[in-house]
């Protein structure tokens, strides 16, 4: 059985990024980008609707996270994961990008960059992140 979880959006960085070290091997980098899809209503007129995404960056490297910044057009490329949690006794359910590839489109920075190492499980499988 064949299987493809793979994502590419071009959007623009609603905030600047956060880290959180989970320990001294792993590290977290967190964004949202904004996507936007327009198209014309039944009445010819422009309708647009925008979509913010949550990226996560397992081991972003240092020039990913010095050069994130609310604004910026950015590619991401990746993988969905699903997610869920409980507060106040009731579950919430959600989506986030699990980058592997970006590519700052800025012009003043225009440069590809790996997102970050995954960690690998025993069986070199890469598995669920602690995040």
């Amino acid at each position: 059985m064949f299987s493809l979880n793979k994502i590419q959006i071009i959007g623009r960085i609603g905030g600047d990024a956060e880290t959180k070290v989970i320990n001294e091997n792993f590290s977290v980098t967190s964004f949202s980008v904004a996507t936007s899809h327009s198209w014309l209503d039944k009445n010819k007129e422009r309708q647009t609707e925008t979509t913010w995404h949550n990226v996560k960056v397992p081991n972003a490297n240092s020039y990913i996270k010095d050069n994130i910044r609310k604004g910026m057009n950015i590619y991401v490329e990746g993988r969905l994961r699903k997610f869920e949690y409980e507060k106040d006794g009731v579950k919430h359910y959600g989506v986030e990008i699990v980058a592997s590839h970006i590519v700052f489109v800025e012009k003043s920075i225009r440069n590809e960059e790996p997102a970050g190492e995954v960690p690998e499980t025993e069986n070199g499988v890469n598995g669920d992140l602690p995040f």
